[in-house]
């Protein structure tokens, strides 16, 4: 009887050993699977795509975010293609890279960009030592001979009374016009007939002076607003 028993309790050790053995393998299993990464992931400050937990590289994604889609690219190390992000009040930026035969612009956040960008160009501190504006298309392609075009309509000090449609001929519709009483920005001084004008591009706000009389527009400057 004695005996019988010892066997028994051997086989039910045996027999939990198994059973506890399978439920380990089980467990691993289950833990290996929810780890498996999949979608955007941000990483040490940067963006990848995982496809059952392997990095897509030198494609373009587009990916949903809300109700809006947005365009990445993913280089050669899996790393989506960012600009860096100003040390300033203003962190909006863009950064242009060149994919095949063609340049594209991206912020911050991997996005790619259309239309007018303000792409500013960083110290080793982080501020801003350029900003230069650059056109691209609803696809996202630079255009050079467009911009260069933009580029001299707003330069400082340039006149025009055509300054608004000029622009957005050249550039699309603006986000926003926003129209002032008065002027601080006037070039002869205090004049009461010059009343400020900005206009807004996404991120960018272009501010010109307005005259009145003449209808002439006077560009002052534009900077990032965002």
């Amino acid at each position: 009887m004695k005996k019988h028993t010892v066997h028994s309790s051997r086989w039910i050790m045996m027999l939990f050993t198994v059973c506890l053995i399978g439920l380990m393998s089980l467990s691993a299993a289950a833990a290996a699977k929810t780890t498996v990464k999949s979608g955007l992931q941000k990483e040490s400050g940067k963006y990848y795509y995982y496809v059952k937990g392997v990095k897509i590289r030198n494609k373009w994604k587009s990916i949903k975010e809300g109700k809006k889609t947005w365009r990445y690219y993913f280089g050669k190390t899996g790393a989506a293609y960012t600009a860096s992000v100003p040390d300033e009040n203003y962190t909006y930026n863009v950064k242009v890279y060149t994919i095949g035969k063609k340049k594209y612009g991206f912020d911050t956040e991997g996005h790619m960009v259309t239309g007018l960008q303000l792409v500013k160009k960083l110290n080793s501190a982080g501020k801003t030592k350029k900003q230069t504006l650059y056109y691209f298309t609803s696809k996202g392609i630079y255009k050079e001979v467009k911009t260069k075009k933009i580029r001299k309509l707003l330069k400082h000090g340039m006149k025009s009374s055509s300054f608004i449609t000029d622009l957005k001929k050249l550039a699309g519709k603006a986000t926003k016009i926003k129209r002032f009483k008065d002027s601080c920005n006037a070039p002869d001084g205090n004049n009461p007939e010059w009343r400020d004008v900005s206009i807004y591009y996404g991120g960018l706000e272009i501010v010109a002076v307005y005259h009145v009389t003449t209808g002439e527009y006077f560009v002052d400057y534009y900077w990032p607003c965002k």
